[in-house]
């Protein structure tokens, strides 16, 4: 995709669930952008915290299908994506990371 960095945060925040209490809190919130959302996988993020793998909050694009294992660079094959898990996930395909966390939990 050929968009700017600000494009793609736009693009894959919309992708992002508003915690229960987020509808209140943008209301109030002097900073939008600071009312976290949650992730495919339940983890909290936030906006201006895209790309930041030092803070709690911090997302990266996660791409669903990994380039490297033939995925393309879409719309459908990325996801918002705590910084955590993307670094965990890795170049697994989202079928491949649940079933490695599934097995992980039962052991």
């Amino acid at each position: 995709m050929n968009e700017t960095r600000e494009e793609k945060i736009e693009r894959l925040w919309k992708k992002t669930k508003p915690k229960t209490f987020a509808k209140i809190e943008e209301m109030i919130s002097e900073n939008i952008d600071d009312v976290p959302r949650l992730d495919d996988n339940n983890q909290l993020i936030k906006k201006n915290e895209y790309g930041n793998r030092y803070s709690e909050y911090g997302w990266e694009e996660d791409h669903i299908v990994p380039l490297s294992k033939g995925g393309l660079d879409t719309d459908e094959n990325t996801r918002p994506l705590n910084c955590k898990d993307n670094l965990a996930k890795s170049n697994k395909t989202l079928t491949e990371f649940e079933l490695a966390d599934i097995l992980a939990k039962n052991k």
